[in-house]
């Protein structure tokens, strides 16, 4: 997530960790503000698997944002494994490598 974003904007993205659907977002710092804060938000597997896809992005815009681009990725092992670098000492990494990399979504919509 970049930007000054809201404390109930990353509790949100923050709950949905680690990623597969992204979700591309524009929103306004302030009601006047000029410049849109980007932001992106990931949502996991079980996010998608267990159809809390609309729930999430409802949520999303109800916070003032919009979705400009969502996109449905697949991560393979060397990815995920970059992505989760900061985790590879850890007794839990082969295994979220193996979740993450576990479950092929498809493409999204542009």
């Amino acid at each position: 997530m970049a930007g000054a974003t809201s404390p109930a904007v990353r509790a949100l993205v923050s709950r949905w960790l680690p990623p597969f659907l992204l979700l591309f977002l524009h929103g306004c710092c302030s009601c006047g503000a000029v410049e849109r804060e980007r932001t992106l938000a990931m949502i996991k597997p079980d996010g998608l698997s267990g159809n809390y896809t609309e729930k999430i992005k409802a949520s999303i815009l109800d916070s003032g944002f919009h979705i400009v681009k969502e996109t449905q990725v697949q991560l393979d092992a060397e990815r995920a494994s970059l992505f989760y670098a900061e985790h590879s000492g850890r007794n839990f990494f082969d295994s979220l490598v193996k979740y993450i990399t576990s479950s092929c979504y498809g493409s999204g919509k542009d």
